[in-house]
């Protein structure tokens, strides 16, 4: 393994789009959070400020990390680095000096690994920093309450990452494999999902991807849970349908994660690289 990661290491670290993509991701991230900060719409009874307090700030920081763009800049590095080694053959390179193929995809397992433990760091400092600048009265059950979802979002993205990496491996293509990727997310799937029926659209890879790191309850936050305000929900006033419980959502995009990985493995496998 140690070799693996010290290959990977080495071609991530001397490609200059990868550095790149993350170092925008760490930026931009950052950005966000910092304008967002300096923002405070407030009336009374409700305060924007306090999606940056414990225990909030864990559902808006994963909800925010989880979005589609900043998953984008996380994959497009492992699509790129994955179909550039189809372009220029560097695959079978490795063969020949003595890797296998097996060798070849747990490497991209564990560049995809590395992203999302990162994005996971990044998320949870961030998350620390803002709810101990922003919060009063901090308690150790408000702090750690909702820790739990920054692995919701590790998750995420590494599901994200890995259906990126198969059609990396399916189109050998950089700017056909990205294009794929954005049209799934964009148009593909939400088209699919309208020719079946609302209980079914759950299950779609998509869907249950997504809500891995759900909207969070902007009212019911901002308002401190306090009176009528609980019941303001996205979906209580229609601006969001149900969703599969968490446990069952959970199962269904490690299953699809499973099946992505699975099929990619199968073609380093049985195709000629």
């Amino acid at each position: 393994m140690k070799k693996l990661i010290q290959i990977e290491w080495i071609k991530a670290r001397n490609y200059a789009s990868f550095r790149l993509f993350v170092l925008m991701h760490f930026i931009l991230f950052l950005l966000v959070l910092f304008i967002g900060s300096r923002i405070d719409i407030s009336v009374p009874g409700f305060s924007v400020r306090k999606v940056y307090q414990f225990p909030y700030v864990w559902s808006s920081f994963t909800w925010l990390a989880g979005s589609g763009f900043f998953n984008l800049l996380l994959a497009i590095p492992v699509l790129v680095l994955a179909g550039n080694e189809f372009v220029f053959q560097t695959n079978k390179t490795q063969l020949f000096a003595g890797l296998g193929r097996n060798e070849l995809f747990s490497s991209k397992l564990l560049l995809i690994g590395g992203l999302a433990l990162y994005g996971l760091l990044l998320v949870f400092i961030s998350s620390l920093v803002s709810g101990f600048i922003f919060t009063r009265d901090v308690t150790v059950e408000m702090v750690f309450g909702g820790a739990w979802m920054t692995l919701m979002y590790f998750l995420k993205a590494v599901a994200v990452m890995i259906f990126a990496y198969l059609l990396a491996v399916t189109f050998r293509n950089n700017a056909l494999s990205i294009v794929m990727f954005l049209l799934y997310f964009i148009m593909i799937e939400p088209i699919l999902r309208r020719f079946f029926p609302p209980d079914a659209r759950l299950w779609f890879p998509a869907r249950v991807i997504g809500h891995l790191t759900p909207v969070p309850e902007f009212f019911s936050i901002a308002s401190g849970n306090k009176g009528d305000a609980q019941n303001l929900t996205f979906e209580s006033i229609g601006l969001a349908g149900k969703n599969l419980p968490v446990i069952v959502n959970t199962l269904m995009a490690l299953m699809y994660s499973a099946v992505f990985a699975f099929l990619a493995w199968w073609q380093i496998r049985k195709k000629d690289l």
